[in-house]
């Protein structure tokens, strides 16, 4: 951390604390901070975090899901994805939503990394873990998702987030992601 970084921290001390909402995926909490001269309210989103996989078929193709998203009103290119479920284990949470959501069951997952989604506001940890060896495996999908598989080639799929056709921040992350660790390890 930087001194002035460092500085702030240690001058910010936390006055109120309570929760405003608490849902199924999320929870919303109001923090007062006291801040050298003054008081200041952050709302705070604290999230179970969640696993990506960036699953590779036979073919060295990259399954990409394309899947309708409320929140922004489109349907989007992503990795699949899911929300880690209490007391469950990231690994444990990749290969049940790879199943859920592609159809199949790796015989190797790999973590290559965990990253916040959006520290300014949330809490939210993502481990991301590459998904080699795929054998046919289904678990019914959640009941409120429509999905479909696009295999895609790995430059493909960066000509995709070049040209913005891929907008979901935790898979570009993972693309990228996995895009340096394959130059780096190769299999």
């Amino acid at each position: 951390m930087s001194e002035n970084a460092e500085n702030k921290r240690k001058s910010e001390k936390v006055l109120e604390s309570h929760w405003v909402y608490k849902g199924k995926i999320l929870k919303l909490r109001l923090d007062t901070y006291k801040m050298e001269d003054k008081t200041k309210v952050f709302e705070l989103v604290d999230h179970p975090g969640a696993v990506v996989i960036v699953p590779i078929d036979p073919k060295g193709r990259l399954l990409l899901i394309k899947q309708w998203r409320r929140a922004v009103g489109e349907i989007i290119l992503e990795l699949p994805a899911g929300k880690l479920e209490q007391d469950e284990a990231p690994l444990f949470c990749a290969q049940r939503e790879l199943q859920e959501e592609v159809g199949y069951k790796a015989g190797r997952l790999t973590k290559l990394s965990s990253f916040y989604s959006a520290p300014g506001f949330c809490n939210e940890r993502l481990h991301l873990f590459v998904a080699k060896d795929l054998l046919p495996s289904t678990l019914a999908p959640d009941d409120d998702e429509g999905i479909d598989v696009l295999p895609t080639y790995l430059p493909d799929a960066i000509k995709m987030i070049e040209e913005g056709k891929i907008e979901d921040a935790k898979t570009i992350a993972g693309i990228l992601h996995y895009q340096l660790w394959e130059k780096k390890n190769g299999d």
